[in-house]
């Protein structure tokens, strides 16, 4: 009976990170003191929940997030123009059309983390010479 109660404890402890049950930590600095809309806050938040790169279509996008193509597009050019994210656009290998842009989110400053780090140039001259876009 001991054993048994070991064994559900280890369960209960053992934490599946998946795309559902992961979260990302947001300082109190970011959400009160950046220059951000509320709706660029949680879409820059949704962003990092993936890592460093996104790769979900706008559909999925708008469906999570429930806003519209419209809106999407315009926190896209937002966030890229606050520089908090670079947006490598690509066109389909067989179709040459626009395929699905890869978006990479800039990491927060760990001293003031309510702007982009410190070395925000830098990672981008990277991130652009490394994922170069398409158009």
């Amino acid at each position: 009976m001991l054993l048994y109660d070991l064994e559900a404890e280890r369960q209960k402890k053992k934490k599946d990170y998946t795309k559902e049950t992961f979260y990302t930590p947001v300082t109190n600095k970011f959400m009160r003191k950046s220059k951000l809309s509320l709706q660029e806050k949680a879409f820059y938040i949704y962003l990092r929940g993936f890592g460093e790169k996104c790769f979900q279509g706008q559909e999925i996008i708008c469906n999570e997030l429930g806003i519209t193509r419209p809106t999407l597009r315009k926190l896209i050019i937002s966030l890229e123009e606050k520089k908090y994210i670079y947006v490598q656009r690509k066109y389909g290998t067989k179709t040459k059309e626009k395929a699905t842009p890869i978006i990479h989110t800039i990491p927060l400053d760990t001293n003031d983390e309510s702007k982009p780090s410190q070395y925000v140039d830098s990672l981008l001259d990277y991130l652009k010479s490394t994922y170069p876009s398409d158009y």
